[in-house]
């Protein structure tokens, strides 16, 4: 029995993730707010089309087009079991960089950024065995420590946590990173790029476009742009990871779907142009 090949054109259509954004949704989100005129970075004229009221606007066709291309990035990330990091360390936006990366079973850095994350591993992966060291301890059901150790422990773990709460499964360097914000979290792009960790990153009209990966313009400190593009990310690498099951045979839908006996007690309602080689 001949089998047939499948071609390169059909592996490449494989990983293209249809966002269906529309740029209404872009504007409803405020991603086409850039900063003040003044400020611009050279490397971002050409993805500005004008001003109003001395704040620059970006042209959110270059953005949906940037933007559903990293989609299919991560369309392909989740369908390839591939580590995906979010950093975004700036008060605004912790919450919805936790929240986001958590839903998709993903990891996240969203306290400070302690220089060496990436490109000291080594050091990071003994912070982390700390902690586990530190659960074990106030878990036992042996201890005889004091109150006042446990207090000093529980105060040096959450100290811990804080910085690496968010990575403590992750095991090893991320395959890919998304950057809320490239001026706050420069250290992550700088590492990243040392190490040649693909960047995915909102690009701000302030901000240099260097050596990221794949830049989106857009809207880099706004609530509601920022939950826009994790919400998108998010679901992108949920669609890839259930694709990925469906092909392994898993039944995704019946696996979701509620008992029906659930429902009726709880009264619920019913309810890319370019492929990274990672």
């Amino acid at each position: 029995m001949s089998m047939r090949k499948t071609s390169n054109k059909e592996n490449v259509k494989k990983f293209v993730y249809e966002s269906n954004i529309e740029l209404s949704d872009l504007i409803d989100a405020k991603v086409h707010f850039g900063y003040r005129s003044n400020v611009m970075s050279p490397e971002m004229r050409a993805n500005v089309i004008g001003s109003k009221n001395g704040m620059s606007i970006i042209d959110l066709r270059k953005t949906k087009s940037a933007l559903e291309n990293a989609l299919s990035v991560f369309y392909k990330c989740g369908r390839l079991n591939k580590k995906i990091l979010f950093v975004g360390t700036g008060e605004k936006v912790r919450d919805i960089i936790k929240n986001y990366a958590t839903r998709c079973g993903q990891f996240y850095v969203n306290d400070r950024w302690l220089g060496g994350m990436l490109t000291n591993w080594y050091t990071v992966s003994k912070s982390i065995k700390t902690i586990s060291y530190y659960n074990k301890l106030l878990e036992s059901e042996e201890s005889d420590l004091t109150k006042k150790e446990v207090l000093l422990l529980n105060k040096k773990k959450d100290k811990l946590m804080s910085s690496f709460g968010g990575i403590l499964e992750m095991g090893s360097r991320p395959d890919i990173i998304f950057i809320a914000n490239t001026i706050i979290d420069n250290l992550a792009v700088k590492e990243a790029t040392t190490l040649g960790i693909p960047v995915v990153a909102i690009i701000d009209t302030n901000c240099l476009i260097g050596d990221i990966n794949y830049p989106i313009p857009g809207n880099d400190d706004g609530i509601k742009s920022i939950e826009f593009y994790c919400s998108h990310i998010s679901k992108a690498i949920l669609h890839g990871m259930s694709d990925a099951m469906r092909e392994s045979g898993v039944d995704v839908d019946r696996m979701l779907k509620k008992p029906k006996e659930n429902v009726d007690n709880n009264n619920t309602e019913s309810s890319t142009d370019s492929v990274v080689n990672i």
